[in-house]
């Protein structure tokens, strides 16, 4: 006669049960994507391929472009690095949206342009509307690209209530996209192209 089928204890591995490996398991997974998560979470500068990007800055407030008209006027037709109080202008930011500001420590040699990245922002796609060098922040739209080494701020403009962004290669551009970056200070992590900051 056939003894009656009984439970079995646990299965042990070297005398550990085997709920305790995959509890163990388990928690070295989740401790992993913790640490994941945590080494993306570092401070600003990082790489990108013309230097470094050392801030972003989400501002409500107006910023200063150049005057065109007096520029032409004057027949100033290259975007200078100073400028006097009658060739820039105060332009506030569309209703509803905000200003992202971008600064960029180039490299010497290498350069970005307005057509290199855009900004995808709280599903919207935005252009670069402007570059600035120097110590001067004013916006000159003749200025299509900025020289290391030196300082550089590329302008965006985005929805106001969007909290992350993502700066993206123009098509065509052979660049590394920057993901997560956080608009919102707090909102997620900040964006790096090659897992390492400087």
């Amino acid at each position: 006669m056939t003894p009656a089928p009984t439970s079995s204890p646990p299965r042990t591995i070297c005398a550990i049960p085997a709920q305790s490996i995959r509890k163990c398991s388990f928690a070295r997974l989740a401790i992993a994507i913790l640490a994941l998560h945590a080494a993306s979470m570092h401070a600003f500068p990082f790489h990108i391929h013309a230097g470094s990007v050392v801030s972003l800055e989400r501002r409500n407030a107006p910023v200063n472009f150049t005057r065109l008209d007096n520029a032409l006027l004057a027949d100033d037709r290259k975007a200078p690095d100073s400028f006097a109080g009658f060739q820039k202008r105060q332009v506030a930011p569309d209703f509803g949206k905000v200003y992202v500001v971008i600064e960029i420590s180039l490299k010497k040699g290498r350069s970005i342009s307005l057509a290199d990245y855009l900004l995808y922002a709280d599903g919207s796609v935005n252009k670069c509307l402007g570059i600035s060098v120097g110590e001067a922040e004013v916006y000159d739209r003749r200025r299509f690209m900025a020289t290391g080494p030196g300082k550089a701020k590329l302008l965006f403009m985005c929805p106001a209530d969007a909290e992350l962004a993502d700066l993206v290669p123009a098509e065509g551009f052979p660049l590394a996209p920057v993901r997560g970056l956080a608009i919102i200070p707090g909102a997620s992590r900040a964006g790096r192209t090659d897992g390492t900051a400087l």
